[in-house]
């Protein structure tokens, strides 16, 4: 058995998840639902919703997508936009970003 471990170089890309949560009105859960599909399905989008749902006044959502860099800033800027569609002025993000 061979006493060295040979390691191996890491992967050029990371799984990235990203959990968010806000503030939001129980009227406006669907519509919040209709914009976050279009934003997952917009071509310059490489998100995936893994979970998502409406909990005592706070949507919640876990976004996972592939990172070259580790970077999320796009990621949420795009779900920025998806929520402004719906929610003016938009409601302040709790995120919490994993890298796996």
């Amino acid at each position: 058995m061979n006493s060295r471990f040979k390691g191996k170089q890491p992967a050029p890309f990371s799984l990235m998840r990203i959990d968010i949560s806000f503030e939001l009105e129980q009227a406006l859960v669907e519509q919040i639902e209709m914009a976050l599909g279009a934003y997952v399905d917009h071509p310059d989008v490489a998100t995936e919703i893994v979970t998502c749902g409406y909990n005592d006044g706070q949507f919640e959502l876990e976004l996972c997508y592939f990172s070259a860099d580790g970077s999320y800033k796009n990621e949420l800027v795009w779900l920025h936009k998806a929520v402004q569609s719906v929610v003016v002025p938009v409601p302040v993000f709790t995120v919490q970003i994993r890298q796996d």
